[in-house]
């Protein structure tokens, strides 16, 4: 099951939103309450303010349960539906739904397209509001969607990343020595490497010394750059007593 199965995508979503507030308000118009203020620019303010940015908000915490595969098909499939939803082609289905959202929990007494001329004028002055400020709501997921792009938007493998500790391998070596295996695997070829920083990052991250549990980039650095004598002169005799180790190995083979 993918992400956009089992929740909406940012139009449709949007859409019911407005259209449940635009039933509301008018409900209450009618009802006349007296604790109610009439705001005829009450869909304007909405749809500009508090709507966008409650889907906005909504969309950044639902991603965060989401894995970055899900998030692509999910922002995929929304920007999609902004052409496949452009409001007056379907102004007929909305329409409906605002005349059944307005009755609800009543069955309306007539068809949508019977409603009286009060309602239809409500109903096609909040549309143009819907219309107005449809554009907006695409801008803001194109800026979401950039900025999932830069890895600015917490997703579910950014938390259990942060959750859940790394696993480190221990060694028995100080950084100096860490710092001078890699230059010399490096130098002979064992390690392919665009940058000498993509190595020590690598080494930082999965690696611990004898010494640290966390190792400073920039220490290794420094330390594979200029590497220490003594880390040298042990490596000069652990790499003999690997050869030994090899020529041992080899002539079990052969045996």
């Amino acid at each position: 099951m993918t992400a956009t199965d089992n929740q909406p995508l940012f139009v449709e979503e949007f859409e019911m939103r407005f259209i449940e507030e635009a039933a509301e308000h008018l409900k209450k118009m009618e009802e006349k309450s007296s604790t109610y203020k009439f705001h005829p620019n009450h869909i304007d303010v909405f749809m500009k303010g508090r709507l966008l940015n409650e889907m906005t908000k909504k969309t950044l915490f639902r991603m965060k349960s989401m894995t970055s595969e899900e998030i692509r098909q999910y922002l995929t499939a929304s920007s999609e539906q902004f052409i496949s939803h452009m409001p007056w082609p379907r102004v007929e289905i909305v329409r409906e739904l605002f005349w059944e959202k307005f009755w609800h929990p009543k069955t309306p007494p007539t068809s949508f397209s019977e409603m009286g001329r009060m309602h239809h004028n409500y109903f096609l002055k909040s549309f143009h509001s819907y219309w107005r400020y449809y554009r907006n709501f695409k801008e803001a997921l194109d800026i979401i969607a950039q900025d999932f792009e830069n890895g600015f938007i917490e997703t579910a493998e950014n938390r259990k990343s942060e959750e859940v500790p790394k696993f480190k391998l221990n060694t028995s070596l100080s950084v100096a020595e860490l710092a001078y295996l890699f230059k010399a695997l490096h130098e002979y070829g064992i390690i392919e490497s665009k940058t000498k920083t993509d190595i020590y990052r690598f080494v930082c991250e999965n690696f611990s010394s004898k010494q640290k549990d966390t190792i400073q980039e920039k220490s290794f650095a420094n330390k594979f750059i200029n590497p220490e004598f003594n880390a040298i002169d042990r490596w000069q005799e652990i790499f003999y007593n690997l050869g030994a180790i090899a020529k041992k190995n080899k002539e079990k083979q052969t045996n």
